[in-house]
């Protein structure tokens, strides 16, 4: 894998110059398009939070991969010392992208047991009633999420008598082979300071959300790509949940082994940029697969939005409006 490649898995790129600048999201303050990177020179800078101010490109792949500055400046200048004598700065580039890949080998195998939060309780408990009266509210019935584990954070304090950021959150949870492999969380409650989604802090998307829960029929004919896990459930076992609007590697090498050979990217009116980029990461990385689009109205919201339609209504409102993905090459111009 190249540098770029790399840069373009792990970041929002908005632009890429003929100078091979890139122009990216700002992994620090979030804002799009302010990172710019230029890989050759090895220099990085944010124009919101100055992140990047003198500072190489190996602290911005450690801030990606989340190891410490100090571990990272240390195994990385002494593979640049080798090859700076061997005048070799391509060979440095892939020496430094290799630690951090073996990096995040070693942090994959680790996340498989991840630990929930505690106070956890199954959404059909009664301690989870907040939780089925929110969903409920919103449109939602058992019949939609009886496929998925969703979990109610019902405990305000742990055992430490610490308070639990995901007190009042809806938890989503995916597994690999039995262990949680990733969650990320809602909150339900009104009038709330909180992020709206809490996820496990420095773990690397590497699941998509409702792949267990995939009917049959599902998998042989068309699968639904979205982005939120509610998105997820209001299309019941015929779509899977990205976890947000981009696709890592890990999740695409999932996409890859699946056996799904037909997807839809169908994300929300506000991101159709990102599900044309996102469908073209899947047809290069998943072989053989049939990739379509499908492009929301600005008054239709996401699938979620829809959720008072009968699930197969949800479900063909947008596969027969969907598009292949060469129909749609002109939106990335």
């Amino acid at each position: 894998m190249k540098i770029h490649d790399y840069l373009d898995s792990r970041l929002d790129i908005k632009h890429r110059f003929a100078s091979d600048e890139l122009v990216a999201t700002c992994p620090k303050c979030g804002r799009q398009g302010k990172l710019y990177i230029n890989p050759d020179k090895g220099v990085f800078f944010c124009f919101r939070c100055e992140f990047g101010r003198n500072k190489r490109l190996h602290h911005l792949l450690a801030e990606l991969e989340n190891i410490g500055i100090e571990e990272a400046k240390q195994r990385v200048e002494r593979l640049l010392k080798q090859f700076v004598k061997q005048n070799n700065p391509a060979g440095a580039r892939e020496a430094v992208l290799d630690i951090l890949l073996q990096h995040t080998k070693k942090e994959k195998e680790e996340e498989q047991h991840l630990a929930l939060p505690f106070g956890c309780v199954p959404i059909n408990s009664p301690l989870a009633f907040p939780a089925r009266a929110y969903l409920k509210q919103r449109g939602f019935t058992p019949k939609h999420w009886e496929r998925f584990e969703l979990l109610f954070c019902a405990s305000a304090r742990d055992d430490k008598s610490q308070r639990v950021r995901e007190y009042g959150h809806i938890i989503f949870v995916e597994r690999l082979n039995g262990e949680v492999s990733y969650y990320t969380t809602r909150t339900i409650s009104k009038g709330t300071v909180k992020a709206k989604s809490l996820n496990p802090t420095g773990v690397k998307k590497h699941v998509l959300f409702g792949t267990s829960a995939l009917r049959q029929k599902a998998r042989a004919e068309t699968v639904i790509l979205v982005e939120g896990p509610l998105d997820t459930v209001s299309l019941s076992g015929h779509a899977i949940g990205a976890f947000g609007s981009s696709l890592t590697r890990f999740q695409l090498e999932t996409l890859s082994k699946s056996g799904i050979r037909s997807i839809c990217v169908a994300f929300d009116y506000d991101a159709i940029k990102k599900a044309v980029h996102a469908a073209f990461l899947i047809q290069q990385y998943v072989p053989n697969c049939n990739v379509f689009i499908f492009t929301p109205r600005r008054d239709e919201g996401d699938p979620a939005d829809n959720v008072g339609l009968p699930i197969s209504n949800n479900v063909n409102r947008i596969l027969n409006r969907a598009e292949p993905l060469a129909l749609k090459h002109k939106m990335l111009i």
